[in-house]
């Protein structure tokens, strides 16, 4: 009777530390995304499905606006899963954080930056609004984002966000590959 029981209990007792013996949980890691520079009004996606659990198991996620200016209304859809967006309402900065579980344990928050700006608005005082300079893929806050000695608007005539005939090219100092620089030629 006594040392059956003792048996049962003790088999019971080695199932159940076997069953546990190297099942550990790893935290999971949360990951928010790039930073990113974002017009004012733009729904931008954040996504958070490069997160990863080293167990495999399945995350849950909980993302939330941590900074933005002080005049913003703004907020995050969809909150709770992998992707939720942000549509900056006023310039300046915006700070997103992701925090991933597995159930059984939380990560580290993980932020996303995004500096968002006023597509109308000059901020290099080069002749090119912000929604040009993104649409060029020149660097609004840049006047000579080439570094040839031409500010932007200018290497623009047209203002269009594109390179023209008889325009030199903002994202190249040297548009005609002559070995010399686009300011160098024009005598700047």
């Amino acid at each position: 009777g006594l040392y059956r029981w003792r048996m049962a209990v003790l088999a019971a007792s080695l199932l159940w530390g076997c069953q546990t013996l190297g099942t550990e949980n790893a935290a999971p890691i949360a990951d928010a995304g790039d930073d990113r520079t974002a017009l004012i009004g733009e729904a931008l996606t954040l996504d958070g499905s490069s997160s990863t659990d080293a167990d495999g198991d399945a995350l849950s996620y909980q993302w939330q606006l941590v900074i933005k200016p002080d005049d913003s209304t703004a907020s995050l859809t969809t909150p709770q899963a992998a992707q939720c967006e942000l549509s900056p309402d006023v310039g300046g900065w915006y700070v997103v954080q992701l925090i991933v579980s597995d159930n059984h344990a939380a990560s580290q928050p993980d932020v996303a930056t995004i500096w968002a700006l006023d597509p109308a608005a000059d901020p290099d005082g080069d002749g090119l609004t912000t929604l040009l300079e993104f649409a060029a893929g020149t660097d609004p806050n840049d006047r000579d984002s080439d570094d040839d000695g031409i500010p932007d608007g200018i290497e623009d005539l047209d203002r269009d966000g594109q390179r023209d005939a008889g325009e030199t090219d903002p994202l190249n100092p040297d548009s005609d590959t002559d070995g010399l620089q686009d300011g160098t030629e024009l005598g700047i």
